[in-house]
């Protein structure tokens, strides 16, 4: 194996490190929406951190779905970037906002309108169920609002031009937490809204957000700034390239979201603590990975442009340089997160067993760390960007449904185990989606220029 060289290999770390940073901080303040919310929460008790964290179960639904309707726009606006063919990556942003507007629109109503039964399929206790239903009809408002900002945020990225969307990120941040407090506790003279003040400010965060990103973008970046005139000028073999790539990761994403909706379900058949005690794991991993989001998202990045651009040998040798460093970070990561974990964990306002369900958790979390960021690597940085997205659908929907979510509930409901080990035997799923991504990656098929001709 090639040892990795800082001074002969710099402009490629430079590249990545100009892709990787400004996505690490914006995935960080993204994620640091959820921690806000449940550090806000934390305050009225376990029922509400329950509450929100599967409310966000929900949300979680809709944003993987966007992400895979960009995800696999970006597959083409990365290698039509690769040949600098703006006219295309315009028409390919339409195609993205359209259909993820109108799914937005879709679930969105359905939230609002079903918020108690939605609550309802995680959990029987009507204490959360209406906790969070209040916090899901408010949140619920902004899913057409991120599908616009996720939209442009996915197609600035394949271009290079990351800083923009982490400025907006910032703002959103700030906005989402002055106002949370305020809403939540009643602040000010403000009505307090308690759980359904975090699903508020939300979606007035989500609203600036969407309404900073069109101003900047239609100053700054005006050749990404699509026209419905545009749609007059879409060849039907874009829509079926575009669909034909699309389709397959968009079910990926939803059949991963629903399995992970499935492990939720699971996890709350044990009791409201293993609940609360996940969600605050889930806030805590979402921080951690975002480092990883930013690497695999430049990987996707650079080897989408290498392909577009005709240099195979240059994305066969990327590919290897990106993997190598994500399993070296993933396991500083791991290190960090065992010592760090009482810690942080402390920083909630939850009772002891909450806090120590959520430390095993995080422990949990850290040995399949390496596993996680390399399948992550491969799948989503490797196979998307080379145009594979049908095999990496596959390996998903096998490892989820046919691995991680029976054994977790084999776990929960037949062994009865403490939520910990639970799941762990959901964590099973990462060996089994390595086990069927290392011989694609070695097998180099995933390799394939989707650009041409059309």
């Amino acid at each position: 194996m090639k040892v990795l060289n800082w001074n002969k290999d710099r402009k490629f770390y430079n590249k990545m490190l100009n892709l990787a940073a400004p996505i690490v901080i914006q995935n960080l303040i993204q994620s640091s929406l959820s921690f806000v919310d449940t550090l806000i929460i934390g305050g009225l008790g376990v029922t509400a951190i329950a509450s929100v964290g599967l409310g966000n179960q929900y949300l979680f639904i809709i944003q993987v779905l966007l992400t895979g309707v960009t995800g696999g726009a970006a597959v083409f606006t990365a290698q039509l970037w690769g040949k600098k063919d703006i006219d295309n990556i315009n028409r390919v942003t339409l195609l993205s906002l359209i259909i993820g507007i109108l799914l937005a629109l879709i679930l969105s109503l359905a939230s609002f309108f079903n918020s108690s039964w939605i609550m309802s399929i995680y959990t029987k206790d009507i204490a959360v169920i209406n906790c969070g239903a209040s916090y899901l009809r408010f949140s619920s408002l902004s899913y057409v609002l991120l599908a616009i900002t996720v939209t442009y945020s996915s197609v600035l990225r394949t271009m290079g031009r990351v800083k923009l969307p982490t400025i907006i990120s910032v703002i959103a941040l700030s906005i989402n937490t002055v106002l949370g407090y305020i809403l939540v506790y009643g602040m000010f003279g403000v009505h307090k809204f308690g759980a359904a003040g975090a699903g508020l400010s939300t979606l007035i965060a989500r609203l600036t957000e969407m309404a900073a990103m069109l101003i900047i973008v239609g100053k700054e970046y005006k050749e990404v700034l699509v026209k419905i005139k545009l749609i007059t000028t879409i060849n039907l073999t874009l829509v079926k390239k575009f669909f034909s790539l699309t389709i397959p990761v968009v079910i990926t994403e939803l059949l991963w979201s629903v399995g992970i909706s499935a492990y939720a379900i699971a996890y709350s058949s044990i009791s409201t603590d293993a609940i609360a005690s996940k969600n605050i794991m889930n806030t805590i991993e979402g921080l951690t990975w975002v480092v990883f989001l930013g690497i695999g998202n430049a990987c996707a990045v650079i080897i989408g442009n290498d392909i577009g651009a005709g240099n195979e040998r240059d994305a066969l040798e990327h590919s290897r340089k990106f993997t190598e460093i994500s399993v070296g970070l993933s396991v500083a990561a791991m290190v960090i997160i065992i010592i760090l974990a009482k810690p942080i964990v402390s920083l909630f306002n939850v009772p002891q067993a909450v806090s120590q369900f959520a430390v095993k958790n995080l422990y949990v979390m850290a040995a399949f760390m390496w596993i996680r960021v390399l399948n992550f690597i491969l799948l989503s940085g490797l196979l998307r960007s080379g145009g594979d997205t049908k095999y990496s659908m596959a390996a998903d929907m096998i490892s989820v449904w046919f691995v991680g979510v029976p054994l977790a509930f084999a776990a929960a409901k037949l062994w009865h185990l403490p939520v910990y080990f639970v799941y762990a035997f959901a964590s099973v799923e990462e060996i089994a989606k390595l086990v069927l991504a290392l011989p694609r990656v070695y097998s180099k098929k995933w390799i394939k220029n989707v650009t041409e001709a059309i």
